[in-house]
């Protein structure tokens, strides 16, 4: 079938389509996933201002913009706002079709509307639900065909009591079970399907008319789907239904599987398929998704302060008080002489000097059992040689940040060092100066005095 329709094309004059007194407009088509997009408008067209009513947002005008976008040639003409259209396939690879109008007489207006009227009535005078006997009446009809049918010697009354279990069969099914025809119309389908799709059972099919039950931005996909289905092709595909309207539920995610069906002179007769219920399958999706994502977020994170900390010109570590330490960064190792090791392996109240470690356990036991540390400053065992080229201890400053779970208790320590030697040799250098002054002042004052006394005597 494809090849025949690229066969038949016609490549595009666009000066031809310009110059056409009938108004037409031309769009892509093929099975791959298009969307609805205008690629030229002759001027009849452009005059007549269609472009916004076939664009509109309602039931009518997308019922007509599947009808253009369809592959299959089973209703070459189509009646919306007040023209009738026509489609055409164009392009040197049928990849273009060409959507052309003419005025609707009013002959043409009254025989469509009996036409119509006719179909109502054979619909109602069967007593039945339309799209149920409908099919059932196909089934009855290829019986009497001049073919070789395994079923022609079947009694009516047997065929007829298979047909009905068959129907009590699809009801009682939670799988979603239909039947388009080549033209886009339900024929029938069961409680599932109907309750998935939210489609009323009482709703009269039109061509396509599932294309507005279908959400948003899944129409695209599902029309891509059908022009591959009139292409003889089966597919299977996830895609969503509207919400019930009025209804503040979600769309409704099915996986629908859908094959075509041909009549013995391999003719495109009807699509069937079964759609399944997969909300559940997409929640635990997303979930896992949303899971994957957090831990990918959390290791960037974690990424960004490795290299922060590592980079970091102050001394940086983490400490658990079940395990000890838990991280360093580089300048630790640096300002407190360790070598570099697990950090596991040496612990943290042998890297401070011996006269400061009770000072700094009783800090820290205090912020164990209260949360909260106020700082201290300790020296450490390692040595530096000031400017007065005297060895003495590192002085550093350190400031901790517990973390506390729900119920209040230190579950980790992040905290800082930083090299406060210079500082304190400052201030020792400036008291020392100020002992000095002081001394110079007394002894000073003291010569006064001596010498006061003895020019008075």
């Amino acid at each position: 079938m494809p090849s025949a329709e690229c066969a038949s094309a016609r490549l595009l004059d666009l000066e031809e389509l310009e110059s056409d007194p009938a108004p037409l407009f031309v769009i892509r088509a093929g099975e791959i996933t298009l969307g609805f997009e205008y690629l030229f408008c002759n001027e009849a067209f452009r005059k007549l201002h269609l472009r916004n009513s076939i664009l509109a947002q309602d039931r009518a005008a997308l019922l007509f913009r599947s009808w253009a976008q369809a592959l299959s040639e089973y209703k070459p003409r189509y009646d919306f706002g007040g023209l009738v259209w026509t489609a055409e396939i164009s392009g040197r690879n049928g990849s273009w079709k060409v959507v052309k109008a003419r005025e609707l007489d009013t002959n043409q207006q009254d025989s469509a509307s009996l036409e119509k009227e006719a179909d109502d009535n054979d619909d109602l005078s069967m007593g039945r639900i339309p799209v149920f006997t409908r099919s059932k009446a196909q089934l009855m009809s290829e019986l009497k065909r001049e073919r070789a049918v395994s079923l022609r010697n079947i009694p009516y009354t047997s065929l007829h009591a298979r047909w009905e279990s068959i129907q009590t069969m699809m009801e009682m099914s939670d799988v979603g079970v239909f039947e388009y025809n080549a033209e886009g119309k339900l024929l029938h389908a069961n409680e599932a399907w109907y309750r998935l799709s939210s489609q009323p059972r009482d709703a009269k099919p039109d061509e396509y008319s599932f294309m507005d039950l279908v959400y948003p931005d899944d129409q695209a996909l599902v029309m891509s789907m059908w022009n591959t289905l009139t292409q003889g092709k089966s597919v299977t595909f996830e895609m969503r239904w509207k919400a019930r309207s009025g209804s503040k539920d979600a769309a409704q995610w099915v996986l629908s599987a859908c094959v075509p069906v041909f009549d013995d002179d391999k003719q495109l007769i009807g699509i069937a398929g079964n759609t399944i219920d997969i909300n559940a399958q997409k929640k635990s999706q997303e979930a896992a998704q949303a899971q994957v994502e957090a831990l990918e977020q959390a290791r960037l994170a974690e990424r960004k302060f490795a290299r922060f900390a590592q980079t970091s010109p102050t001394a940086i570590y983490i400490y658990v008080p079940e395990s000890g330490m838990n991280f360093v960064n580089d300048q630790f190792f640096e300002l407190t002489g360790h070598a570099h090791a697990p950090v596991n392996q040496y612990e943290w109240f042998d890297l401070i000097s011996n006269e400061d470690v009770e000072r700094v356990k009783q800090d820290w036991d205090g912020m164990l059992k209260c949360g909260k540390s106020s700082g201290v400053q300790f020296r450490l065992k390692k040595t530096w040689i000031n400017q007065d080229g005297i060895r003495s201890n590192i002085w550093v400053q350190s400031s901790s940040y517990p973390e506390l779970d729900e119920n209040g208790k230190v579950i980790s320590i992040m905290g800082t060092l930083f090299d406060i030697s210079h500082f304190k040799w400052a201030e020792s250098v400036q008291r020392r100066r100020i002992d000095e002054a002081l001394e110079a002042k007394r002894q000073q004052e003291n010569f006064i005095d001596m010498t006061s006394h003895e020019l008075r005597s």
